[in-house]
């Protein structure tokens, strides 16, 4: 059984497989400061192999991003493209969003490698996402599973199980954008494809300084608002039984540990996230 300590003084502990796939410099490295994991971004023919569906890169600041639904993506996107690449839908392959790799038809990564780009994750809290989204779904036609279209259509428990049931296993596919289903459910270490790429930082989304840090790499001084937030946001009144969160980790595993493993560089003050809640 392992345990984070939370800064309320509150031990939450989380059951994890004592073995798993992750590489083990990942979950060793985390200090108390943010620091780069020096190491070239691809592993030796991963330049290759891996999938850019989700990557964003800015030429301008040599910074690229493996972004993650319901991991602040939209924001990303939009400051990276438009912000800090000046993007139109005239001068850019891939219009307004031309900072993303699939957009913007790139297909050879090498350059990233030779123009020593920063490397960067920002991660979620695994709970947190899964619920986002499900209030997300009330706005965002792209978010809802077998049974509901809407969280107004269901319990969230019930929505966890149709998540669960898209993420059982099945025979792997070779690219991460042939997984199927919903993408916003995928797991983030799948979609992260932490074997075929190397990253410097490995950030969170709950932690203030790792986003200021974050946004500092783009030239920025402050976090970007959101636009059109959402009004169902994760209410603590709305907080998930254990049996339904126990239901989440079966199928979120290693984000779970990646995640735990990050809660080393916690601030005193810090914001708690549902994990801290867990026991």
């Amino acid at each position: 059984r392992n345990s984070v300590q939370g800064h309320n003084n509150k031990k939450s502990s989380i059951d994890l497989p004592q073995t798993n796939q992750l590489d083990a410099s990942i979950t060793n490295t985390t200090t108390t400061n943010i620091t780069s994991r020096s190491k070239t971004i691809f592993p030796k023919g991963s330049a290759n192999t891996y999938n850019p569906f989700w990557l964003v890169t800015s030429k301008t600041r040599k910074i690229a991003i493996t972004i993650i639904p319901k991991v602040m993506c939209s924001t990303i996107r939009n400051t990276m493209s438009i912000t800090i690449e000046n993007c139109t839908t005239k001068t850019n392959p891939g219009g307004v969003r031309c900072a993303e790799a699939r957009r913007s038809g790139q297909k050879n990564f090498t350059y990233m490698e030779e123009q020593n780009y920063t490397t960067i994750l920002i991660l979620r809290d695994p709970f947190e996402r899964a619920l986002s989204a499900y209030h997300n779904s009330g706005t965002n036609p792209h978010i809802y599973t077998q049974h509901c279209k809407s969280f107004k259509d269901c319990t969230f428990d019930r929505w966890v199980d149709d998540i669960v049931d898209q993420l059982k296993p099945k025979v792997p596919p070779k690219r991460t954008n042939e997984f199927g289903g919903n993408e916003h459910f995928l797991p983030q270490t799948r979609i992260a494809q932490l074997d075929e790429m190397n990253y410097h930082y490995l950030l969170r989304m709950s932690s203030r300084q790792d986003l200021d840090f974050f946004f500092g790499l783009l030239g920025l001084d402050s976090i970007p608002e959101k636009k059109n937030k959402s009004k169902n946001s994760n209410k603590r009144t709305d907080m998930p039984n254990n049996r339904t969160m126990s239901k989440l980790a079966s199928v979120y595993k290693e984000d779970l540990i990646l995640w735990q493993s990050l809660l080393h560089r916690r601030q005193e003050g810090e914001e708690l996230t549902l994990y801290d809640y867990w026991n």
